[in-house]
Formats: C-alpha cells, structure tokens, sequence
C-alpha cells in the first residue's frame, strides 16, 4: 500500500533521531508513495512544544510550536486535494 508520511522531528527531540525520520520517509517514497515529507522544526521538542535549548525540553515544557502545527495542516490539505485526483 503506498500512503504519504509526514514525519516530524524536532530540534530538542530526545525520544527519536532525525535519522530514524528521514528513514520513514525515505521508506515510503521508495514504495511510491507521493508527498511523502520530513518536517524538521526547530527548537522543539517531542511534543511539539517550543524550547529555547536541548536542555530547556529536558527540564520542562514549553509553549505549543503553532508554525509547526500550521505546516502540518498544510500538508494535511494539501494531501486532501490530491487523493480525490489520485482516485480519478
């Protein structure tokens, strides 16, 4: 089945590499998937929250990264607009 990833890592992640990201999308797009993506954001941390460093996400939490949750509802419409065509 080929379905689109939209993987996200942040910055300040200390639950997944960047790496292990990069290999789901690479995995997907070499099985046809189309709009397949990395989204790497910055200054974040696993939960989408807004840190000012590495250590700042270890201690605590910080504010929600709206930006990063704007991109994802960009890609999410994006896709939308290009199933119907895609089932044509």
């Amino acid at each position: 089945m080929r379905v689109p990833v939209l993987a996200i890592h942040g910055e300040y992640d200390w639950i997944m590499a960047a790496e292990d990201h990069r290999e789901l999308v690479r995995l997907s797009a070499s099985h046809g998937a189309g709009m397949s993506r990395l989204l790497e954001v910055p200054k974040t941390n696993h939960l989408l929250e807004r840190l000012e460093s590495a250590q700042a996400a270890l201690e605590g939490s910080g504010e929600y990264n709206a930006a990063a949750g704007a991109e994802i509802v960009t890609w999410l419409k994006a896709l939308a607009r290009a199933v119907p065509a895609a089932r044509q």
